[in-house]
């Protein structure tokens, strides 16, 4: 089993910031729940889902990277298969995803899910390889 992260992904990730207008995360905000930090900034988490996340500036192995919207919308970032991305965008009810904070195996799909659509976790995310974020997401 293996993660691809590579130059191709930062680079497509540091667009979907800009594009976003997200800044970085700075250290005194770091470790803060996600839901008390100021709109328009980008951290990393191993905790999506939970209703405290805190997260932090520099991602760590298997860190999920979180956006908090310029209109306070939280949304988890990851990467799903194609068919769980089509999945996403076009089912009228909840389907079961999984989600990797980078890309794994066939999870090569860039996905941004905001929190209200997920299923919150009842415990942090497991330490399987990968580490895959398993949840329901509900219709937009």
């Amino acid at each position: 089993m293996s993660s691809s992260t590579d130059a191709g992904t930062a680079a497509e990730l540091a667009q979907f910031r800009a594009e976003r207008k997200l800044r970085a995360l700075t250290k005194p905000e770091e470790g803060s729940d996600v839901y008390h930090l100021p709109n328009g900034v980008f951290g990393f988490t191993y905790a999506p889902g939970l209703k405290e996340v805190p997260i932090y500036s520099v991602q760590h192995y298997h860190g999920f990277e979180i956006h908090k919207l310029e209109n306070g919308q939280v949304h988890v970032v990851g990467f799903v298969t194609p068919e769980e991305k089509a999945q996403m965008d076009s089912a009228p009810q909840a389907v079961k995803i999984v989600i990797f904070p980078e890309r794994w195996e066939a999870s090569t799909a860039l996905v941004s899910v905001a929190d209200t659509r997920l299923q919150p976790a009842k415990k942090s995310v497991t330490r399987e390889d990968g580490n895959p974020f398993r949840t329901l997401v509900f219709p937009a």
